[in-house]
């Protein structure tokens, strides 16, 4: 029966150092230790609106469909110029090789979110490409 009431004081012993010890941990004065100031709630919606962006612009960049603008170009009108300044002598071979080349590298230099297509087959409402 002694081994008993040893047992129990124990064990009262220990809640009672439990209780001790939790109210220790308490904070005074009503101070709550786990609140959130105000300056840790601007990080936190710092934090947010940069991943928010980021997230955006990522999207934008490499997932979205992006419509490009139809142009066309006059290409048989300006071959057709330069034959005519062939047949009339103001071009020569060589010139005429330059001048392609030239036509070339514009219509290389063209923006990528624009679409070129040959004014042969637009009929209206089309921006046509000057590259004079």
């Amino acid at each position: 029966m002694e081994d008993n009431k040893d047992n129990t004081r124990d064990v009262r012993e220990t809640k009672t150092d439990i209780q001790v010890m939790q109210s220790e941990q308490k904070p005074e004065g009503g101070k709550h230790n786990n609140a959130i100031g105000l300056v840790n709630w601007l990080v936190i919606l710092c934090l947010i609106v940069l991943s928010s962006t980021a997230s955006v612009m990522i999207y934008d960049k490499f997932y979205a469909k992006k419509e490009k603008k139809l142009v066309a170009y006059d290409l048989q009108g300006y071959l057709m110029n330069q034959r005519l300044a062939m047949q009339k002598g103001e071009l020569t071979e060589k010139q005429l090789g330059e001048n392609l080349d030239k036509l070339k590298i514009k219509l290389d230099n063209i923006p990528p979110d624009q679409a070129v297509i040959t004014a042969d087959v637009v009929l209206r409402n089309i921006e046509v490409l000057r590259l004079d």
